[in-house]
């Protein structure tokens, strides 16, 4: 299925697929819908038989299968092979269904706009059948549906790579990104239907690998940060905040753990360890950040306010890292000069390091404070100037109130307050009038009246 993104003369200027083609657009997706969910429905009884299997050789394993001396190795742990395989077939279960289910809901909910349709069947088609494994089990039991699951997969891929760069309002913004789609999307065709040749990407070395994603990865936020800028209205903008929080995190955790930890530690990463459990379960949950994300940033882009979440990640990402540094610093610098007076004043290494780790403590914690001040004070200058405007601009006018006592001068400061950092259309201040005596008169009760 095309992009919807390609059928301009048939959309409507505000993204709604009218008349038929909508009825023509919901049915294909339909279509692929079921049999994206029958394929995988189908494969995981035999993906959960596989993973009981020892495979004949590392080259020809399923992901996650194991080798007969890993099958072994399982059993001194005091693990059966089906609880294995029950843990790993639960595990992409949980994947697709957070996948497809936030799919079905945007079909449900906005199948009438072209982008969240798209973005629909992108959620789909990636997470029930190329993030997912059981398709892949399927394909290599009964090899006549090798091709069309190939397929699916490639479908879900290439989906997911013109969606990084057409969201939301699906249009290639800038103009170059629908060639760097197209280069990437070409990259991935071995992948699917050429596995053997030297141009899959899947047999290159990991920093080979790691390095075209990268360049993927920095094409995708140069057009984001483009389009943000310049393009995006206010209502787009809060769904670009949503969508890249979540993206990043997936995409950089996955990252981590999918390319980074395999290159310099390849001994985690094999199948049917802990440590190589523990890596699949991170992987998986941390791409299931974007369909909540994305769910998030269509269906309540008005209700959520992504600011506080970033916000707090900056300064206590930053914080933490800072703290890191200078704890372990503090810790070779103290033991250090400890060492080098050991024989005047401590006789113990048991003293020694007990004083280093308290005094690098006590430090960290007198750092905190003052340190996360000057942090958020730094992120909201750099990246919340606005904000940051606003906010030194209000405390500098509630210290004037305390020397202002004529009523028209503060009013004036008030509405150049206003105008200057909110920009309204219009500024009108009422004041509400002092009761005066007069009334008061007036208001009392004539003589002689009840009471």
């Amino acid at each position: 299925m095309p992009p919807l993104s390609q059928l301009p003369a048939r959309v409507s200027d505000d993204g709604r697929i009218p008349g038929t083609w909508l009825w023509v657009t919901r049915g294909v997706w339909l279509m692929v819908a079921a049999l994206v969910v029958g394929v995988f429905v189908a494969g995981l009884p035999v993906y959960f038989a596989a993973l009981q299997t020892a495979c004949a050789s590392p080259a020809r394993c399923l992901p996650n299968q194991l080798t007969a001396d890993r099958l072994r190795a399982l059993g001194t742990l005091g693990y059966a092979p089906w609880q294995y395989a029950a843990y790993v077939t639960t595990l992409d279960s949980i994947s697709a269904l957070g996948w497809s289910a936030m799919a079905a809901l945007l079909f449900w909910r906005r199948s009438h706009d072209r982008a969240a349709l798209f973005s629909a069947l992108t959620l789909l088609t990636f997470g029930a059948a190329r993030f997912a494994n059981a398709p892949l089990a399927l394909a290599a039991a009964i090899p006549t549906l090798a091709l069309p699951i190939a397929g699916a997969r490639f479908l879900g891929s290439a989906c997911l790579s013109l969606f990084f760069y057409v969201f939301p309002d699906g249009r290639f913004v800038p103009w170059w990104t629908r060639w760097t789609a197209l280069a990437w999307i070409a990259v991935q065709v071995p992948v699917f239907f050429f596995a053997n040749t030297v141009f899959n990407v899947s047999g290159w070395s990991a920093l080979l690998a790691a390095l075209a994603f990268f360049g993927f990865a920095g094409s995708v936020a140069v057009a984001q940060v483009y389009r943000y800028v310049r393009v995006s209205t206010w209502a787009e903008r809060r769904q670009t905040r949503w969508v890249v929080f979540g993206m990043v995190v997936a995409l950089l955790g996955y990252l981590t753990l999918a390319f980074v930890v395999p290159l310099f530690v390849p001994t985690l990463t094999q199948s049917g360890t802990q440590a190589g459990l523990a890596l699949t379960t991170g992987a998986t949950v941390v791409m299931l950040m974007i369909p909540l994300t994305l769910g998030i940033a269509i269906l309540r882009s008005h209700l959520f306010d992504i600011d506080v979440v970033i916000n707090r990640t900056l300064v206590y990402g930053t914080l933490t890292a800072t703290l890191a540094l200078i704890y372990f610093g503090a810790v070779l610098g103290l033991a250090a000069l400890v060492q080098l007076v050991a024989g005047q004043t401590f006789t113990g290494q048991f003293a020694r390091s007990s004083l280093v780790l308290v005094a690098s403590t006590l430090l960290i914690a007198a750092l905190f404070q003052p340190l996360r001040r000057r942090i958020q004070i730094t992120i909201d200058r750099r990246f919340y100037r606005q904000r940051y405007n606003a906010a030194q601009a209000l405390r500098a006018f509630s210290a004037s109130l305390r020397n202002e006592v004529d009523l028209r001068d503060l009013t004036a400061q008030l509405v150049e307050v206003v105008d200057t950092h909110m920009r309204p259309t219009h500024i009108s201040l009422w004041l509400r009038p002092h009761a005066t005596s007069d009334r008061r008169t007036a208001d009392a009760p004539p003589p002689g009246a009840a009471q």
